[in-house]
């Protein structure tokens, strides 16, 4: 098997593929209104899709200790199988609940912050990986307000940021930052 490159712009393409495959957003529909929100379920989906066939000689592991204190973990740590650390992208998952409102956007947008933060907190061997943050949603009003949030930050700027709508039939959006 062919060993895949990891890229941030790759994970990004792996994301909107996850989103548009076998109903997902359909799915995404469902799920994001239960209580607790949806985001364990998107790393689990996610993670279950970039292990498959569809992207073959990368691997995804969930919750793993990458930071300093021991009880933070990174959503998905996504490789090409067996290679070296500064080759895994740890990725930063946040996935807005529509239904409930919960978190509000500047709730949301905090959340991203906090984990762009906690990158400075990562373990030595961890250095050199780099950081992908993406915040995942449904809903135009939704979308209206968190890109704007998200634009007024002054932590965004030009070239690490990117504003997707990953299908703008279904409203289902995202929002990547690399800091």
């Amino acid at each position: 098997m062919e060993v895949e490159t990891v890229t941030r712009e790759k994970v990004i393409g792996w994301i909107k593929d996850w989103a548009k495959k076998n109903g997902n957003l359909a799915h995404i529909e469902k799920v994001q209104g239960l209580n607790g929100g949806w985001e364990k379920w998107a790393q689990v989906e996610l993670a279950l899709y970039i292990n498959s066939d569809d992207v073959p000689g990368v691997l995804a592991i969930r919750e793993q200790p990458v930071y300093k204190d021991n009880s933070w973990h990174v959503d998905l740590l996504i490789n090409p199988n067996d290679t070296a650390l500064d080759q895994t992208i740890l990725l930063e998952l946040k996935c807005l609940n529509r239904y409930l409102n919960v978190p509000k956007p500047d709730d949301l947008l905090t959340k991203i912050w906090a984990d762009v933060e906690r990158n400075s907190q990562r373990k030595t061997e961890w250095a050199n990986s780099p950081l992908l943050a993406v915040a995942l949603g449904h809903g135009k009003a939704m979308w209206d307000v968190a890109k704007s949030k998200f634009m007024e930050n002054p932590l965004v700027s030009p070239g690490k940021t990117t504003l997707l709508v990953i299908d703008e039939a279904t409203e289902f959006w995202g929002i990547t930052y690399s800091p």
